[in-house]
């Protein structure tokens, strides 16, 4: 991903943790994860 998006791999790590704080994701549940369960 930090590849793709041309920045670096703290920068995607920071971006994930700030969406899932914002999501209010319990801790250790992943983005992806939290998102595929409305892509079904």
């Amino acid at each position: 991903m930090a590849g793709i998006a041309n920045k670096s791999v703290r920068s995607v790590e920071s971006t994930r943790y700030r969406i899932g704080k914002k999501l209010d994701l319990p801790e250790g549940e992943s983005v992806t994860t939290y998102l595929r369960r409305f892509l079904k």
